[in-house]
């Protein structure tokens, strides 16, 4: 997690909730968001994300490019996602 005396932090954590959802959050200096997402055991079939705080006014629509991965076989790799959505362009405005 770095230093926790340093200028910058970030945390991330996943909790089962249930055997076919999981919930996440992500939070540093500037960002709060959380994810709840649903599965059958090999598929999400469900995400619904929340932001809580937030930089700038585009980060909360984030959340709609993770609709692309309803449908997404689960995997133990954590940049699958990247095969179904490019993770860097969450959130930014059309001109970058």
């Amino acid at each position: 997690m770095g230093d926790p005396e340093g200028a910058y932090r970030r945390r991330i954590r996943l909790v089962t909730l249930d055997p076919h959802t999981v919930w996440g959050g992500l939070e540093d200096d500037f960002h709060h968001f959380e994810v709840t997402l649903h599965h059958d055991g090999t598929h999400v079939t469900a995400l619904a994300m929340h932001a809580v705080r937030w930089p700038w006014a585009t980060c909360p629509d984030a959340g709609q490019g993770l609709q692309a991965l309803v449908g997404m076989e689960l995997s133990d790799r954590s940049t699958a996602v990247a095969a179904v959505t490019d993770p860097r362009s969450h959130g930014l405005p059309a001109v970058w």
